[in-house]
């Protein structure tokens, strides 16, 4: 279920009755994530000494926006389709709390080939595992880097797993 930050700004979302009772709490923690984007650009623009500051503004329109994602565990590893990316926006921020989210190794600065996926343990609670974006990358002439990556599954076994993600 994506939840589009203007919508959730104009309380135009139609949210499934399960949900709605926490319309109010949605937009607080849309407004929160959206609050963290900001610092981190402002943090991105002191240290490359560049000029983003436009590019995430409360009164402009907004591709940003809360997804909550149900992602099942199969019975076996083997049957997980691929999946890697690289998230197109500025920042993702990704709320888990269940081994499956793994990043890509490339080569390191010695040019040797690591090629190889690891997986990135859940963030402690209370915590939010953030990444760049491709537009982020593309912002900053390639000095930040949108991560590749992937969800999987550890181990063969189904369980129900979710995952709320800011983009």
């Amino acid at each position: 279920m994506q939840m589009s930050t203007d919508e959730l700004r104009q309380g135009t979302l139609k949210l499934p009755p399960v949900l709605f009772a926490s319309s109010g709490a949605l937009r607080s923690f849309q407004r929160r994530c959206d609050e963290v984007t900001r610092l981190l650009l402002s943090q991105v623009e002191s240290s490359l000494g560049i000029s983003l500051a436009d590019r995430h503004t409360v009164e402009e329109p907004s591709e940003s926006g809360l997804k909550l994602i149900y992602e099942p565990s199969l019975d076996r590893v083997t049957d997980v389709g691929e999946n890697k990316h690289c998230d197109s926006g500025t920042w993702t921020m990704l709320f888990y709390d269940a081994m499956g989210v793994q990043v890509y190794l490339g080569p390191d600065k010695e040019g040797e080939k690591l090629d190889e996926w690891r997986f990135l343990p859940p963030p402690p609670k209370g915590c939010v595992l953030v990444h760049p974006g491709s537009s982020l990358e593309r912002l900053t002439g390639r000095k930040v880097k949108s991560p590749l990556h992937r969800v999987t599954q550890p181990s063969n076994g189904a369980e129900v797993r979710y995952l709320l993600c800011y983009f």
